[in-house]
């Protein structure tokens, strides 16, 4: 499911997963030192926009770290009038992964948000997702928010995404779909130099992320729309290609993994199989041919004799000569009534 196929969903039943070291005693919340992290490469436009909705939070962040990526667009310029209110970190282009991980461990804070250098927060999403972990108990690694998408010439659309992290198998389904957002997250510091956020992986380096955090402790979420995603023109996590990329960096990655059993891993390959024969079907009444090849290449690389078989990615197709063919006598005899 791409970002903008936002549905609102029920939940399954709890079961929680191991909750951390029980030795590790609940932060201290009368004093909350929270880092903000927000990677940027080329976001002039929206930076202004994007940085006053931290720094005007009602619960004041620890600090703000920007991690400059190699902008060519003026960002820069743009970040330099925010300082010394923010401290700005310059490097090579290396991705939003790397820009993140960077800045989390420059990071003082005990407390993690991200955000990205073209989306906005509302004015008290920290004082909430705060007074939630305030009263959460000390298993709680995590704290996120729902979200709500943007743009320019556009309505808000409000997202509602299933609680993934509460289901049966939340590793499953936070991996096989996603529900937490970079942008909506506050997630404690005490992992920092053991799960970062996998470099090398253009899409779906989030969900791994959370999912692989999950493992640490439980998740919490504030039921408001507290974020703000922006979409753009030529945004790529617009499109099923995004959604084709992620599956394919899932497939890549979960064989490898070892937060996932056996079992598991049959479970996500299923759940994945589903997603794409749906972008299978969707590519083909849609006549593109590029996205058809590449549901198929991904199911004959990862999943062909590890799943039961899929009818509708091993099915011959017709030629493109004769599906032409039929859309022509098609819209024939649809033009002659």
């Amino acid at each position: 499911m791409n970002i903008g196929e936002c549905i609102k969903l029920g939940v399954g039943k709890n079961r929680d997963l191991p909750k951390g070291d029980p030795m590790n005693k609940k932060p201290n919340f009368e004093t909350p030192k929270i880092s903000v992290v927000i990677p940027c490469f080329n976001a002039a436009p929206y930076l202004v926009e994007c940085i006053e909705s931290v720094l005007k939070q009602s619960l004041k962040p620890f600090e703000v770290i920007v991690i400059n990526d190699g902008s060519t667009d003026g960002s820069l310029e743009v970040l330099k009038k925010f300082e010394p209110q923010i401290k700005i970190l310059n490097q090579p282009n290396r991705g939003v992964s790397t820009a993140r991980n960077r800045g989390m461990l420059e990071s003082v804070g005990d407390w993690i948000a991200i955000q990205d250098a073209d989306d906005v927060w509302e004015r008290d999403k920290l004082e909430k997702q705060w007074s939630l972990l305030e009263a959460s108990d000390s298993s709680t690694v995590c704290c996120y928010t729902d979200f709500y998408l943007f743009g320019e010439g556009r309505p808000q659309e409000v997202c509602i995404r299933p609680e993934f992290h509460k289901m049966d198998e939340p590793l499953v389904e936070m991996l096989a779909d996603w529900s937490v957002t970079s942008n909506s997250a506050l997630f404690t510091s005490r992992f920092k130099r053991e799960i970062a956020f996998p470099e090398g992986i253009k899409d779906g380096e989030d969900v791994i992320f959370f999912a692989i955090l999950r493992t640490k402790g439980t998740f919490v979420k504030v039921q408001e729309p507290l974020a703000g995603y922006r979409l753009r023109p030529g945004q790529r996590t617009s499109d099923d290609f995004h959604e084709l990329n992620k599956i394919e960096a899932l497939l890549s990655w979960s064989p490898k993994s070892d937060i996932l059993t056996d079992k598991q891993k049959l479970n996500l390959f299923t759940k994945v199989l589903s997603n794409l024969e749906r972008l299978h079907n969707k590519a083909y009444w849609q006549r593109d041919w590029k996205k058809i090849e590449k549901c198929r290449k991904a199911y004959r690389e990862y999943l062909c004799g590890v799943v039961l078989p899929s009818l509708e990615l091993e099915r011959n197709l017709p030629s493109k000569v004769l599906i032409r063919l039929k859309d022509f006598c098609h819209d024939l005899l649809r033009s002659n009534h």
